[in-house]
């Protein structure tokens, strides 16, 4: 029962949101520009901020970079192969 209620400030936060938008005389200029104000440089922020916090080992880390370097291999190697197939330009 916990989970859910985890969710439960960001919807309410999103339902204020809507109220705002749909029941007060703002206009649609102030909140084009909030939100470029929030995509461009808040939820950036905010997302930095998280990865700088959050502990990260040296052995989550090489396990981490292998699975990156791993899945960037296959991706070029399916490319290639893709590329020599008859037919495909």
């Amino acid at each position: 029962m916990a989970d859910p209620l985890l969710l439960l400030p960001d919807f309410l936060l999103i339902f204020v949101g809507w109220g705002l938008c749909r029941y007060t005389s703002l206009d649609r200029p102030l909140w084009q520009a909030t939100e470029r104000l929030v995509y461009f440089l808040l939820f950036p922020v905010l997302l930095f901020n998280s990865i700088v916090k959050s502990p990260l080992h040296a052995g989550e880390a090489a396990s981490l970079a292998t699975a990156g370097l791993g899945t960037i291999t296959v991706g070029i190697v399916l490319a290639l192969a893709i590329g020599r197939l008859p037919g495909v330009d």
